[in-house]
């Protein structure tokens, strides 16, 4: 009997570890694009060549007005991704848009546990300038189109973000295809 508790135990300590960050996808699909984007995305000049790029270890939050296409205000929602000037319609069909839904429910944490290729993750703690933010991606149904927020901080007001889109060109590799509500100060 003792056995069998301990295995119950033990199944349940790591069924609920084994799913971090969202419960549709897994956080090996999250955390290859993450590294990937780690590791080809160009650095801002702000950056030290010479560094591992810096990133914040609180996740991004995605705003729910994001994932609703009915705005009362005009000059409001053009901030939100499904404005139709944002043609996201042209990139994520229905389903895929309902399925980036699902996964944005899903979101599990708020804090990243998984290092990230050739970088380092900071803590409240240790925050200083230099560093970036990432959400959790979200993907298209077949994995091959993702779309995230990311910000990079290079001091005060000092900041460039937006929510970027990229499509899988091969195996291991991404392009990005659009970025929507891009900004600096």
């Amino acid at each position: 009997m003792k056995k069998l508790l301990l295995i119950i135990i033990i199944s349940i300590h790591y069924s609920s570890y084994s799913q971090t960050y969202s419960s549709i996808i897994n956080d090996k699909e999250i955390s290859n694009f993450l590294n990937w984007i780690t590791i080809h995305d160009k650095k801002y000049t702000e950056e030290s060549y010479f560094e591992r790029k810096k990133i914040s270890n609180k996740i991004l939050k995605w705003h729910f007005e994001n994932f609703i296409n009915n705005y009362e205000d005009p000059y409001e929602n053009e901030m939100f991704l499904y404005h139709e000037k944002n043609d996201l319609d042209l990139i994520f069909n229905k389903d895929d848009q309902e399925f980036i839904y699902k996964q944005f429910v899903s979101i599990k944490d708020s804090i990243w546990y998984t290092k990230f290729s050739k970088s380092k993750l900071l803590s409240k703690k240790n925050k200083s300038n230099n560093y970036y933010a990432y959400s959790v991606p979200l993907f298209s149904i077949d994995k091959k189109k993702v779309i995230f927020y990311r910000v990079f901080h290079c001091g005060n007001e000092c900041s460039y973000g937006g929510y970027y889109i990229y499509s899988k060109i091969n195996e291991n590799d991404w392009i990005l295809i659009k970025s929507i509500n891009s900004w600096q100060s």
